[in-house]
């Protein structure tokens, strides 16, 4: 069944990129492609250090009033504890007996979006899109790479111009598979950022992350986030971020980078909007 799931959402994919030529012909459509790499480390409550290396390669289709996003990631896990993580972040840790690092690696959880702009920015009221997602179980729950369950989540998006600045928010649900080994709790999850252009070509800002604890024994995940954009040309943005860990359920610092593709005649750095979620699903 994994294999299916797998194969069907690679065609997905491969679809997506027949498709970009097509819409870098009209003004209402677009693709993108974005790649890049995030490496954390943290303690995450345990005795110690785990760290996660995820690359994801994801590609977006928009248009006028939706988008659909699938993510395939590759995902690298090293440490001498027990970790699980869902969609690339730790949901459960704990103490093991083993003596030395372990690394499992391959490929990720899945991810596939589906979001609706519900309402356009005005001057007196914000941006408001909603956002459904599924997360496939498709990473080895063997080794710790993922659950092996199918998770969703729903979320609003809200972002308001001022100036130069963009104040901008989430707040979203996830609800958990039925993994056999552990019971996961749903939640509620949040995030507050505010961005500053300080030229055409460069963004920077800081956003801050929560998520309720998962599992009794864990903590919540609280992080705070630095990143910059770099408009290299009308086609390609560079994004580069910072991740300062608050709690165990967070790393204690993380680094990522990422750069995208854009085919179509949307200006990629107009809105919001086009600023991808820095960090997993």
């Amino acid at each position: 069944m994994r294999s299916i799931t797998i194969s069907i959402c690679i065609i997905v994919f491969s679809i997506f990129f027949l498709i970009a030529d097509e819409a870098s012909c009209s003004d209402s459509q677009e693709f993108k492609f974005t790649t890049g790499f995030d490496y954390s480390s943290g303690d995450y409550g345990g005795n110690s250090d785990t760290t996660i290396l995820y690359i994801p390669f994801t590609g977006k289709y928009l248009d006028e009033k939706y988008s659909i996003k699938v993510t395939i990631p590759y995902l690298r896990i090293k440490s001498e504890d027990t970790v699980v993580t869902s969609g690339g972040q730790v949901i459960v840790s704990g103490d093991s007996l083993l003596t030395s690092e372990e690394t499992e690696s391959g490929l990720g959880d899945i991810v596939a979006a589906f979001s609706y702009y519900l309402l356009e920015e005005t001057e007196n009221s914000p941006m408001v899109d909603i956002n459904a997602k599924v997360k496939l179980g498709t990473a080895d729950e063997d080794k710790g790479l993922g659950t092996g369950e199918t998770d969703y989540a729903l979320e609003v998006d809200l972002a308001k111009t001022f100036d130069e600045n963009v104040l901008f928010g989430t707040l979203g649900y996830k609800f958990y598979g039925d993994p056999a080994a552990y019971d996961l709790d749903n939640a509620f999850y949040t995030s507050i950022g505010l961005s500053h252009r300080f030229s055409s070509e460069l963004s920077a800002g800081l956003m801050h992350d929560y998520r309720e604890k998962t599992t009794d024994s864990g903590s919540e995940m609280n992080e705070l986030t630095a990143f910059a954009t770099y408009k290299l040309s009308s086609n390609y943005k560079l994004m580069g971020y910072t991740v300062a860990g608050l709690s165990d359920g967070s790393p204690d610092w993380g680094i990522g980078l990422t750069i995208t593709r854009a085919f179509g005649a949307e200006d990629i750095s107009k809105s919001y909007r086009y600023l991808e979620k820095l960090r997993f699903w």
